[in-house]
């Protein structure tokens, strides 16, 4: 059954629509930010790669809201794109580093500049929309994005930065990535940048001529103003990422590839009901569930690359209790992907971390809560998932006695993360 049809990926991507509280709602305190934490990406089931439209705005890079944590949230002026980034959060708030690296961006001209959106579309694994005389389509598998771009005059340009990351508030300062090399083979460009302590690898693939920057690529679109640019990304090395770009398909088999992954992967819940809005809400929710975590399989960099490794539990506090315990009943395969990235993390540092992405920062947010992780490695096992007891037990015991719960285990009292 096609359920891609019902999923809106732009649910959940802007400010919260609710009705006004009555009575004694109305009273109480909104703690969590007035906007969702999605974004519009292209991207596969738990798939590393994500591209989608960067204005750099909380908490994605994909809206114009400046950061917030209660009502409603403050809009950037100007709205406009800066162009499409590669890697994104998808339901995660305030964590503190919020990826978009490699920014791929068309434009006229020598200046680059925001952009309106103009015709915006979406479908899983698909994203489209207008900006100034060009058409931008983008696509992705797991490890390789896909631009493709029409322009309707001359004087295009394509400028790839490798420093871009984080977020871009208008008037602030911002963060960039550390770009430790560009090398250039034939009509592939690698690249290597250091960003939260974390070596990422890219593989950009355009036959259009192109001139080196300080931090990226400067392509000049000819004659033929349809044009495909591929961006592959990898943990381990520019080798890795030139191999998962060479390869991809071409952009139409990617886009058709991604559409029947999602469905084969929504169509693990049917639902049995007439109404389209309920199926819109369901598939689209259920769609967003399965985004993260992100399968870096045997590319960690915190223990042996020879296993699995899961990234994006950003953090488990928003996860536990949710989102995986789903992914445990309908997806055993990645369920036992994230128990081993949790029992191997716990073995190589001594601690489960509640927060696992792509930072070097592991004990960041290690006090929002305690032994979340715990919940998370029984509910597995609970829920039939592959799960070696002894060594769980093992890495529970230890994780314990680690030095973030010492409070608790001298005291019995853990000290609060937040102000309440």
């Amino acid at each position: 059954m096609d359920n891609c049809k019902f999923v809106n990926v732009f649910q959940g991507n802007g400010e919260i629509d609710l009705p006004k509280p009555q009575g004694i709602s109305a009273k109480w305190f909104f703690i969590k930010a007035g906007c969702g934490n999605t974004s519009p990406a292209a991207t596969l089931p738990f798939g590393p790669m994500s591209v989608a439209p960067y204005t750099g705005g909380y908490p994605t890079g994909s809206t114009n809201h400046f950061p917030n944590s209660y009502a409603h949230p403050k809009h950037f002026k100007d709205d406009g794109i800066l162009g499409f980034s590669h890697l994104h959060h998808s339901g995660t708030g305030a964590v503190g580093y919020y990826y978009n690296y490699c920014l791929v961006s068309p434009h006229y001209g020598e200046s680059l500049k925001r952009q309106n959106i103009l015709n915006e579309s979406a479908q899983p694994g698909y994203y489209s929309c207008k900006l100034d005389n060009i058409i931008c389509e983008i696509t992705a598998n797991r490890r390789t994005a896909i631009h493709h771009y029409i322009f309707h005059k001359n004087g295009g340009k394509i400028s790839v930065d490798f420093a871009n990351m984080d977020l871009n508030y208008p008037d602030c300062e911002r963060k960039r990535a550390e770009v430790k090399r560009i090398e250039s083979s034939r009509k592939i460009v690698t690249a290597q940048i250091v960003a939260e302590g974390v070596s990422l690898y890219f593989a950009v693939a355009c036959d259009l001529p192109y001139e080196q920057t300080e931090t990226g690529l400067l392509y000049s679109v000819g004659e033929n103003r349809e044009v495909t640019l591929k961006v592959a990304v990898s943990l381990v090395g520019c080798e890795k990422a030139i191999a998962f770009l060479q390869s991809t398909d071409d952009f139409t088999e990617t886009k058709q590839k991604a559409y029947d992954t999602w469905n084969r992967e929504l169509s693990k819940i049917q639902i049995d009901t007439d109404d389209e809005k309920i199926r819109e809400i369901f598939y689209s929710n259920l769609y967003h569930s399965l985004v993260k975590p992100a399968d870096w399989d045997g590319e960690s960099f915190i223990y042996e690359q020879n296993k699995p490794f899961s990234a994006d539990f950003t953090t488990l506090w928003d996860m536990y209790k949710t989102q995986l315990p789903l992914l445990f009943l309908i997806n055993k395969e990645q369920g036992e992907k994230t128990v081993e990235t949790l029992l191997s993390c716990g073995e190589a540092l001594g601690q489960i971390p509640n927060n696992i992405g792509l930072s070097s920062r592991y004990k960041l947010h290690s006090e929002q809560a305690r032994m979340l992780a715990e919940y998370v490695l029984l509910t597995a096992y609970r829920y039939g998932v592959k799960v070696d007891v002894k060594r769980m037990l093992r890495c529970i015991e230890n994780d314990i006695f680690a030095e973030n719960k010492k409070d608790f285990i001298e005291d019995g009292v853990c000290q609060s993360h937040t102000w309440m």
